[in-house]
């Protein structure tokens, strides 16, 4: 049977290493805004495709549970996005005629500098909202997406598919790679985890 001290000493020690464990990156409960942009040249600013409705982005609370799914355009494309991670898909795909092709073609936009889904103004708290800094594990069964047509910042990321042929299906996911301000005071729980790892650490002390 194991002893009141031996006991404390584990609590303390659970405790403590809770304290020091790395926050995991979240958006749940935070807002994102989702569009479907088109940029005609480098540095001009995006026109959003769509509806009057739709001119602009959508703003969403990601909710707990499976993935917040949004739909543009009469469910012409659909955003998913969760804790740590978010893409899109197209679930009848560009199709003209019988014909599956590009935004470009299918718009009749021409050559464009970028078209695709944004994911803007991504937040990870309101203490430590979190800075973007890469992404990982990308899925997609789009040829000829690849990394290079993911582009992001600190609070931004954006998918280029302006001229790659999207079928019935076609998607794409990453996962978000965040980093955390250090600084930033320890919420609540964590110091009341803490404290509880000092007190047991003390009465195990002062029984031995």
């Amino acid at each position: 049977m194991i002893s009141v001290s031996k006991a404390l000493k584990l609590v303390s020690a659970t405790a403590l290493l809770i304290c020091w464990l790395p926050a995991q990156a979240s958006l749940i409960g935070q807002d994102v805004d989702i569009a479907l942009v088109s940029v005609e040249t480098p540095g001009s600013a995006p026109v959003f495709i769509g509806s009057d409705t739709l001119a602009n982005p959508i703003t969403v609370t990601v909710e707990e549970g499976s993935a917040e799914a949004v739909g543009f355009l009469d469910g012409f494309v659909t955003a998913d996005i969760e804790a740590n991670a978010l893409g899109f898909i197209f679930p009848g795909g560009v199709v003209v005629q019988g014909e599956a092709m590009s935004l470009n073609e299918a718009l009749g936009l021409g050559p464009q500098e970028f078209i695709g889904m944004l994911f803007a103004n991504l937040s990870w708290g309101v203490d430590d909202p979190g800075m973007l800094v890469g992404f990982d594990n990308l899925q997609t069964n789009i040829a000829g997406f690849s990394e290079s047509n993911v582009l992001f910042d600190s609070s931004n990321i954006a998918f280029n598919i302006a001229d790659l042929v999207i079928d019935a299906g076609s998607f794409v996911i990453v996962e978000l790679l965040v980093e955390h301000n250090a600084d930033v005071i320890p919420e609540p729980s964590v110091l009341a985890l803490f404290a509880l790892a000092l007190f047991g650490l003390r009465v195990s002390r002062k029984k031995a």
